[in-house]
């Protein structure tokens, strides 16, 4: 009888537990709003992120699967949720329509580092990186040595850049690409975008400005236009359903056909930039850990 009665203890426990367990996956599910339960294990989200083809060292098919387990406290923990750029290609390539992204960004603001200093030095971090890759992409539009950029970090992240607008030269007032016009320079894509942590590194509407006013010449020059990672967040948020990633795309294009830039740009910015990134993911993990020993003194 005791036996039978510890037997249905444990199964009434067993029980408990994975309705619990279920019960937190699904609330953090409603938490990011990402349907993890529909992954198909096919990498192609890993296949896709910049952070992992640099570095190896961010799975967002790792993430989902410690989402799908209800392992929320532990994947706030998760180093490698900083590591992430926000660039949402492994949304955007999910057949599934799952949102890696979207779980990264919800369990950051849960995280063990958000808000306080720790999170303010991941910001700093953030900007020192577009700096470091405004250098990289301003070197190679001048014929220079890009990976002297790569080799010195810190020293390139610590260099300024100043606001050029005074020094562009207007033309003619036209619209570069279909739908531009209709921009109201409202600065929604700048609120969403990123990477617009400085205006003078990288700022959408910014370069949509320009463009319109005449000083598309200057734009095709600006090495801020190679930044955009394509995450495509001003195209969804605009109010006026301006296509801010394609037009960033066409600028692209137009910069190499008219011989602004290198024919190359794109290809040696690319490789270069991974190099950059490898950088940012190590400065990101001297200060996970510089946060984690100043968190072991305060015990």
């Amino acid at each position: 009888m005791d036996g039978a009665g510890g037997s249905v203890h444990v199964f009434d426990f067993i029980r408990e537990k994975s309705m619990m367990e279920s019960a937190g996956r699904t609330a953090l599910r409603a938490a990011i709003q990402a349907n993890y339960e529909s992954c198909l294990s096919c990498h192609a989200c890993r296949t896709q992120c910049p952070v992992h083809v640099a570095t190896g060292l961010l799975a967002p098919l790792g993430l989902l699967r410690m989402a799908a387990l209800g392992m929320g406290e532990r994947l706030k923990q998760a180093s490698e949720l900083w590591y992430c750029l926000q660039c949402r290609r492994c949304t955007l390539a999910c057949p599934s329509e799952v949102a890696p992204s979207t779980l990264i960004r919800r369990m950051r603001e849960q995280g063990q580092w958000a808000g306080g200093e720790g999170e303010v030095a991941f910001k700093q971090l953030q900007r020192d990186h577009q700096r470091v890759r405004w250098h990289l992409a301003n070197a190679l539009l001048w014929g220079q040595d890009g990976q002297r950029v790569v080799d010195d970090w810190s020293g390139w992240a610590g260099r300024p850049i100043a606001v050029d607008d005074d020094v562009w030269e207007l033309g003619d007032a036209r619209e570069a690409e279909e739908g531009l016009a209709a921009c109201m320079t409202c600065g929604s894509c700048t609120t969403v975008c990123p990477i617009a942590h400085e205006r003078a590194v990288f700022d959408p509407v910014r370069l949509f400005r320009w463009v319109n006013l005449g000083g598309e010449r200057q734009v095709l020059g600006s090495p801020s236009l190679w930044l955009c990672l394509g995450c495509g967040q001003c195209t969804s948020h605009c109010t006026q359903r301006v296509d801010g990633q394609r037009l960033i795309e066409g600028l692209r294009q137009r910069s190499v056909a008219l011989g602004v830039v290198p024919s190359d740009m794109r290809e040696r910015f690319t490789e270069l930039d991974r190099g950059v990134l490898r950088g940012y993911v190590r400065e990101v993990q001297g200060l996970l850990g510089r946060l984690a020993l100043q968190e072991l003194k305060n015990q």
